[in-house]
């Protein structure tokens, strides 16, 4: 376990056990190489508020992402397109950035924070398992300590949310 300046253990700054995540569709059929639309949340089902940088997308990004991986009936990953967003850790003031309503969100206890998002389907007929994963920020360890001596909680770790089906027809 790590600590702060202020000597306060590291692990009080990881709020992952406060967080559900789940992907929302609002149907479970759609037509081949089509375009779903869906929900990514994040739900804080613990009793202290924690935080999130807004511009979380499915792109991979030192900020954090919501990764999303598309499997045909074999296991098969079948969603080949992806992104990347590049920040500059070392010249982003974390505690200013996360407290800041513009770039960051308080997700307080029972309070949800959703991100709509897209995902192409195969144009193969089939049944297909979409998986998602809350990737936390790549935060540097001065970052870190800088959080904890504000008491200002964020998750650490990756989070998957439960599989959903859906059928290409």
């Amino acid at each position: 376990m790590g600590w702060s300046l202020d000597h306060t253990p590291l692990s009080n700054l990881d709020a992952t056990n406060s967080l559900h995540t789940q992907i929302v569709v609002s149907k479970t059929k759609y037509p081949r190489g089509s375009t779903i639309r869906l929900k990514f949340l994040i739900r804080n089902q613990g009793s202290e508020p924690f935080y999130l940088f807004r511009g979380l997308s499915a792109c991979s990004s030192q900020i954090g992402s919501l990764f999303l991986l598309v499997r045909d009936e074999q296991g098969n990953v079948v969603n080949s397109e992806g992104c990347s967003v590049e920040v500059d850790m070392y010249k982003l003031d974390v505690v200013e950035e996360l407290t800041n309503p513009e770039s960051g969100v308080e997700i307080k206890p029972g309070e949800i924070f959703a991100q709509n998002t897209e995902l192409q389907l195969p144009r193969k007929k089939g049944t297909y398992r979409i998986e998602g994963k809350f990737v936390p920020a790549a935060f540097l360890k001065a970052q870190t300590s800088a959080l904890a001596e504000r008491k200002i909680r964020v998750p650490l770790r990756v989070v998957s949310a439960e599989t959903i089906t859906v059928r290409a027809q």
